[in-house]
């Protein structure tokens, strides 16, 4: 087994070896970069996807958010409903 081992070993290092060589860490990074960009965009949906659906629970209970929440807030009465 140990020949096998010693075999197997020293394939996948020369297969490494090559994938290192070929690899260009500039193209990398903006490989990365353009990755990051779309795990961001992802998130900012999802941010927006639950906001969207407190505000509409909210709105539903007729909880207003006083200044800055869910848009619902004319400034009409103590609670921001349309009096």
């Amino acid at each position: 087994m140990g020949l096998f081992k010693r075999v197997s070993d020293n394939i996948r290092a020369n297969l490494n070896s090559l994938l290192d060589k070929a690899e260009d860490p500039e193209k990398m990074l903006d490989q990365y970069l353009r990755d990051m960009e779309e795990d961001i965009a992802d998130a900012e949906g999802a941010v927006a996807r639950q906001l969207a659906v407190a505000c509409k629970s909210q709105y539903n209970d007729l909880l207003f958010v006083d200044g800055n929440g869910c848009g619902y807030n004319y400034g009409y009465g103590s609670l921001g409903r349309n009096l």
